[in-house]
């Protein structure tokens, strides 16, 4: 018995040592974006956290603190969602989510931003053996500002009329003011001029936008002619052309619904 105590003495004491001796490290940090809307954008930090140990380490928790523009913007405390092998690289998962809304009551001067530079710092806290240790990580990167792409510069075509139903047709000036490529093969139009509401446009070719250029693009509609002449019969008021999208919009990063 008493040498079954002494081996299992000195077998913790190995471990202590070695606990003590060598640490995690941070090894890789790397940011996406896992999803963005028109309220915010999500991100994934994907952190490897080499584990020397002969265990492995439960979901270690990370307190953090993020930094926008240089000021203050939010802190807190997350779980990672995974177990840090023994003797191997773990990957600790830690999302956060950045609402427009919030950023522009703390950070006025960022609302006509595309990109929006932050500073993640924080510490893992992992618990071996009785005690927590603490790993420190700092990661700086920008995260873009989605905003819908602009359309003006209407320039009508004459209608076409055949059987009754009047065909309809627009070139439009598309500007993309986003840091990223836009794809709107995926939206509708409304258009709006005064009174009258004419749906059912539609892009006649697929378009992907460039970050921050602009093109031109053909809309059609058929509509019944009937209709429309009695819209102007009746006295409809007619003013300035307004084209309201409707739809989808494609990113680099996933389909996003234009709001209503």
């Amino acid at each position: 018995m008493r040498y079954l105590v002494l081996g299992f003495a000195f077998f913790l004491s190995a471990c202590v040592s070695q606990v003590v001796n060598v640490r995690p490290q941070i090894e890789t940090v790397s940011a996406k974006i896992a999803n963005i809307d028109f309220q915010g954008v999500d991100l994934l930090f994907d952190v490897g956290i080499r584990n020397p140990w002969a265990f492995s380490i439960k979901t270690p928790q990370f307190r953090y603190a993020l930094d926008v523009a240089e000021g203050s913007f939010t802190s807190g405390d997350i779980t990672s969602t995974v177990d840090l092998p023994a003797r191997g690289l773990g990957i600790a998962k830690i999302p956060l989510r950045m609402k427009y809304i919030d950023l522009w009551n703390m950070h006025r001067n960022l609302s006509n931003a595309n990109e929006v530079p932050y500073r993640l710092k924080g510490t893992f806290l992992i618990p071996a053996l009785g005690t927590t240790f603490e790993l420190p990580l700092e990661h700086s990167d920008t995260f873009p500002v989605l905003k819908m792409p602009n359309f003006s510069a209407l320039k009508f075509h004459p209608a076409k009329i055949t059987m009754g139903t009047a065909t309809i047709g627009i070139d439009v000036e598309a500007l993309n003011p986003n840091s990223f490529w836009l794809g709107i093969k995926d939206l509708g139009y409304v258009l709006r001029i005064g009174d009258m509401e004419i749906g059912g446009l539609h892009a006649t070719a697929n378009e992907i936008l460039t970050a921050g250029g602009k093109g031109r693009i053909t809309l059609e509609a058929r509509v019944s002619a009937f209709d429309m002449a009695l819209q102007f019969l009746t006295g409809a008021r007619l003013g300035q052309a307004k084209l309201v999208p409707i739809g989808r919009i494609e990113t680099p990063f996933n389909l996003v619904t234009v709001p209503e």
